[in-house]
């Protein structure tokens, strides 16, 4: 595919709804906006186009489409979520921000994490079925007060050695 300037017949902005994999390409599916400032058209159906290599968007992004004389869309750049609160990191993740939650989203839009706040206590929720902390170095919690539950199953507690319980009195069941 010749990516000539002189070829591209016109620009617009879009927002990304989806990203997929199309016979070896990458492919978003997108809305067109009605101005700079983010408002989605009133078109019903979403435009295709196909994503060249220097852009990365995820759904729910602004991006940059330019069309060939032949009218084929290009996404040509990404400019994060409408309301720039979706920075990128270099990892293919970005970072989501919306009423009291913050979200580690993947490049296919997908969820990962997600810390909640409007109880007031921050909640970190994994949005797969586990979370692992692996670390080399020591890990301490500190709190008022600590409270481990098991859901479903065994609380289960494994050492490499000794196994020490301390506390001004130990209650067993």
């Amino acid at each position: 595919m010749n990516h000539d300037v002189s070829l591209w017949r016109s620009q617009w902005l879009g927002r990304c709804v989806e990203v997929r994999e199309q016979g070896g390409r990458r492919i978003a599916d997108l809305r067109a906006l009605q101005d700079a400032g983010g408002a989605d058209s009133n078109v019903a159906e979403p435009i295709e186009a196909e994503i060249l290599d220097q852009a990365h968007p995820t759904p729910g992004d602004r991006v940059l489409v330019m069309t060939t004389e032949a009218g084929a869309s290009f996404v040509v750049g990404t400019f994060g979520a409408h309301d720039g609160r979706r920075p990128h990191l270099s990892s293919g993740f970005s970072v989501e921000c919306e009423g009291s939650a913050v979200r580690l989203v993947d490049g296919t839009g997908r969820v990962a994490l997600e810390i909640e706040t409007s109880t007031g206590v921050p909640q970190v929720k994994p949005m797969e079925s586990d979370l692992a902390i692996d670390l080399v170095g020591k890990l301490s919690v500190a709190a008022h007060s600590i409270e481990l539950r098991s859901k479903l199953g065994n609380v289960v507690i494994h050492a490499n050695d000794d196994t020490i319980v301390r506390g001004e009195r130990i209650r067993l069941n």
